[in-house]
C-alpha cells in the first residue's frame, strides 16, 4: 500500500506499508527446497523536502521461525 498526499503546509508526504499474509492454499516449500517462509511489516514515511530530496524513515521488523542450538 503506497499514498502519497499533501500537508497544510503544502508539503509532500506518503507512506508505505507492506506486511506478510500467509494463504493456506500454498503449501510451504520446506521439504522440497528447503526454504521457510518468515514474517515481515514494514513502514515507511517519506517527506520531500526539496525538489531533489526525499526525507524516509522507515521503521520494520522480520521474525524468520528459527531454532537457537
Amino acid at each position: 500500500m503506497f499514498c502519497l498526499t499533501h500537508t497544510v503546509k503544502h508539503e509532500r508526504i506518503g507512506y508505505n506499508i507492506s506486511h506478510s499474509v500467509t494463504f493456506a492454499q500454498i503449501p510451504g516449500m520446506e521439504d522440497t527446497h528447503s526454504i521457510e517462509r518468515g514474517n515481515m511489516s514494514v513502514c515507511s514515511l517519506y517527506l520531500q523536502k526539496t525538489p531533489t530530496t526525499v526525507e524516509c524513515y522507515v521503521r520494520g521488523f522480520f521474525d524468520f521461525n528459527t531454532q537457537n542450538a
